[in-house]
This record gives structure tokens, sequence and C-alpha cells, in this order.
């Protein structure tokens, strides 16, 4: 089984609900929609008013072929879990008995499966798969930097569930909460370049795929030290497509049945939307830089405050909003890498170590409670 590693922070989940426990909870969810600051697990389904399936097994419903390691975080309408392909654990059948650390072969494999209650949940996790599928199907596609779908059992009489590759790291909101609000001088503008470039370049890549998120937020956006396709920093993984949009289903699906269909006339305000959140993400981030600007620096903030204030005053052509990102990019890409290039080492480990620290609960599952697991599992055998 592939997984990526986690989507998920402390405290919260994201899978898009509330009252979460970890990052990875947030697997991949945390919804925006009243506070987007706010780490959810599971419901990405803002308001839904059906109620929640409370006798129904949630854990009964996570794929047999996966072993249940705990509980990472729950909203109204879904729980999250973390897990591991039972598969993974029979090449070590002493795994339980000894203190040894789990071996990496295995934790890498850690999951995150999202069990939903409600036949509205249903629809919406089907509309992400949908989405998912697409992008996966493109050569292009940047797996280790967007939510990546491995199976789903959606239904309509009962629980449904989606299994999502796991991320090793906290939320950027989780990040911030913990490390940037408090005290942001120590934060390096190399490492905010190097957000801009990995987070546009995947926004980019699904607009030109013809689908937009809808949801782009902090919580919604992961740091995961545990890959890095830039050498000594983690990627950012763009998670949560509950939310979004697929402006070409017209031409596979002609009814609109399909619940990723949205008419090609809203592209253009979902794109623009895009853009405008994550400049107000990246705006953010800049705010908390202290290192003497450069010119190219000062540039990019003026061009993400320009285009937020057209776009709040309805000042924006189709044109300005659809090359938004084209032409950021066009300008600092460049500046963005060069500089990115020559960020010191020891401003790469204190990043790094931010991330792996406690008060983030970047980890996900520790070795302790995988064992658990898997006793409990050998327990009832």
């Amino acid at each position: 089984m592939t997984t990526s590693h986690v989507q998920s922070d402390s405290g919260s989940t994201n899978s898009e609900g509330h009252q979460t426990k970890d990052p990875q909870a947030q697997t991949q969810h945390e919804s925006s929609s009243s506070d987007p600051t706010q780490e959810k697990i599971a419901t990405e389904q803002g308001g839904e008013s059906e109620s929640n399936d409370s006798n129904e097994d949630f854990k009964g419903a996570i794929p047999k072929e996966l072993l249940p390691i705990n509980l990472a975080g729950a909203g109204l309408y879904a729980k999250v879990y973390y897990c591991i392909p039972r598969d993974s654990i029979q090449p070590y059948p002493n795994i339980a008995k000894h203190s040894a650390e789990i071996p990496k072969s295995v934790k890498d494999q850690v999951c995150v499966v999202k069990v939903i209650g409600t036949s509205k949940s249903a629809q919406r996790a089907q509309n992400e798969v949908s989405i998912l599928e697409r992008l996966q199907q493109s050569n292009d596609y940047p797996q280790n930097r967007i939510s990546h779908f491995i199976k789903c059992d959606i239904q309509t009489t009962r629980l449904s569930s989606i299994t999502i590759g796991a991320v090793s790291g906290p939320t950027l909101s989780g990040f911030e909460r913990a490390y940037m609000e408090p005290r942001a001088d120590w934060v390096p503008r190399e490492f905010i370049w190097h957000i801009f470039l990995q987070l546009g370049a995947s926004i980019r890549f699904i607009h030109d795929m013809k689908v937009t998120h809808n949801d782009i937020h902090s919580g919604n956006i992961m740091l995961d030290p545990g890959r890095q396709d830039f050498p000594g920093l983690p990627n950012v993984v763009l998670i949560d497509f509950g939310r979004a949009s697929d402006f070409d289903t017209a031409t596979k699906n002609p009814d609109g049945k399909s619940k990723a269909f949205t008419s090609r006339g809203d592209m253009a305000r979902h794109i623009g939307q895009d853009h405008f959140h994550f400049s107000c993400v990246m705006r953010s981030l800049c705010a908390s830089i202290w290192k003497a600007e450069t010119r190219e620096w000062r540039g990019f903030v003026d061009h993400l405050n320009e285009y937020e204030s057209r776009f709040t005053r309805n000042k924006l052509t189709e044109n300005d909003i659809s090359t938004f990102l084209e032409d950021l990019f066009t300008q600092y890409e460049g500046p963005a890498d060069a500089e990115r290039e020559q960020m010191n080492q020891q401003d790469k480990t204190n990043i790094m170590e931010h991330l792996w620290d406690d008060r983030v609960r970047s980890r996900g599952p520790s070795d302790e409670e995988i064992r658990n697991a898997i006793m409990a599992e050998l327990e009832e055998a």
C-alpha cells in the first residue's frame, strides 16, 4: 500500500471536524468554513444538519485489511483513525514482544481512514475521491505535495470510509500558532519562499487540471518533514479536497449529476477565490519576517497586497484572476529559488527541529501506540 506521510496537528485533526487530537487526523481535512484557523477532523461538510449515525460502529467500518492504531480525531459526522496494513507487520512476527523501535518500513505505511456517518457526508466524500483520482491520473501529479488517495468504500445506507496517505508533520496553522505567533523573528525568509514555491506549484497544477480547491487556508496545508523534495526542508502538502470543483466533469457527465460538477461559467470565480486565499496565507507568513527586505521581497509582498485589495473591491478582470499565479511565478520564482538555495544549514535544522517538536505533535502514532494495537489484535485472536 502506498502512503504519503500525514496530514494533521495537535489538539485538532483536520479531516476536518473539530476537537481533533492530531495533525494527522487532520487528515487532510481541516475545513475552513467559519474559522479557517481551527483544525478539524472529519467534517468537511460545513453546516450539515443531518444527524450522526451514533449507533453505528465507526471502527468496524475500517477496511478489514487495515489494523486500527488509534483515533486521530473526531467531528460531528465523521471519525478519523490512524491505521496500518496488516500485511506490513507479517514479516515481523515478534514485533509486539520487543521494545525495539518499530521498523521504518512498517511506520512508513501508516495511513489515515476517515469513517463518514451521514449520506450527505458520503456525497462530499465521493466528490473528493473522484477529484483526487482524476488528479492522480496525471503524469505531472505531485504525489508528495497533494493528498494521496488510496481507496474508498462509499455507501448511502451505512458508514462510508476513505483511506488517504498520512503526513508526518503539522498543519501550517498549528506551526504558526506554536512558533510564529509568539515570536516569529527566528523564521528565515527562505522558508517562506519555499512555501510559496511548493504550495503555488500545487495550486497551479490543480488549476491546469481544471480543478479548484475552494478551501485553501493554513489548516489545509501541512508541513511534511518525512518527505523533502527540496533537501533539508519539509514538503508543503495541500490537503482536503472535499469542497473542490471539477470543471471538466461536464464532458464526462453531461447530465451534471456528479457532485464534482461545477459549470464552466463559475470557473473564473472559483480560481479567483483560490488565488485570494493563497495570497492571504502567503501575506500572513510574510508579515512575520523581520529580515532586511530585498527589492524582490518587497515587490512580492506588494503584489500580494495589490491582488487582495483589488479582489475585495471587485476590481479584477477575468484575465487578472486567471493569470495571477502565472504572473507571480514569472516574476518571483527565480529570486525565490535562488534565495532558497542559499539557505544555511543551521536555519534548515531549526525549521526541522520545530516540526518534530511535541508542541505540534507531528509524528503521528508512536512506536508504543503501534505496538499496543498489534498486541491487542493478538490477544483477540
